[in-house]
């Protein structure tokens, strides 16, 4: 196994072997003939050869540079971000007295101190955007560290936490999937095709699947609450006419 190989494995142990904070499932990793492979049906060799490198190319924000809000700001940074290898998490903010964000910290996500060695992907990564917002509502960046301190590997960019995401018309689609009774792995099969191909579904298969799971589970939920409220709803006797809570009018 080559150094590119041995540097793509342990990227992989850092972000699938740690805690993961929805509580999903931890997806077994192995490798096989010099390959990495995801055991929830997506492939990361066949990810890797499938890139379009003809990628436009982000800029990482520099110091003056300004943005009409937050959220295009840290939409630039994430850009930069997945085209160069690494996810971004905002660190830190602060708000005035009026109650308005007024700084805002945006970091590589392998940023801070380590709280449990074996099982983090921190590594106290120093790079990081910061700004301020000025007296006209603009966000000025104030502060631009570059470096890492560990390897950036933009093929794997893809399965990293902060660029996976289901939008809303790929819900719709895994619940309707659902209420016709068509097996997960069909459903995100479906979706694949649709989208053209895994490196333009923006999610793994994994985070289909915790979709589905949730959706389940909520419909489970709301079943169970309608079925206590019809079993203690008030109803009318046949004998003696409208029921006590029908005559006051109480709902439950």
């Amino acid at each position: 196994m080559d150094d590119l190989e041995m540097a793509r494995a342990a990227f992989i142990r850092d972000i699938f072997g740690s805690s993961d904070i929805e509580g999903s499932s931890h997806e077994s990793l192995g490798c096989e003939d010099n390959s990495v492979h995801l055991v929830d049906e997506v492939s990361i060799s066949n990810v890797i050869h499938e890139q379009d490198f003809n990628i436009v190319s982000h800029p990482i924000p520099t110091i003056g540079m300004s943005f009409g809000s937050v959220d295009e700001l840290l939409e630039t940074y994430r850009d930069h971000a997945k085209e160069k290898g690494f996810a971004v998490v905002i660190r830190s903010s602060a708000k005035d007295e009026d109650g308005q964000l007024k700084y805002v910290w945006l970091s590589c996500d392998r940023g801070r101190n380590t709280y449990f060695e074996k099982h983090s992907k921190r590594v106290n990564c120093p790079a990081n955007v910061r700004a301020i917002r000025g007296g006209d509502n603009r966000w000025l960046v104030s502060k631009v560290v570059v470096e890492h301190n560990h390897e950036l590997i933009p093929d794997l960019s893809f399965f990293m936490r902060g660029h996976r995401e289901l939008n809303a018309r790929m819900k719709r689609q895994l619940q309707a999937n659902e209420r016709a009774n068509i097996r997960p792995s069909k459903s995100i099969g479906m979706l694949r095709i649709q989208e053209g191909g895994p490196k333009n579904l923006g999610c793994t298969s994994k985070d289909c699947r915790n979709f589905i799971d949730a959706s389940r589970r909520l419909g489970s939920e709301e079943g169970d609450a309608e079925a206590i409220r019809i079993s203690v709803c008030p109803v009318r006797n046949e004998t003696y006419g409208t029921s006590e809570l029908d005559r006051l009018s109480l709902r439950v």
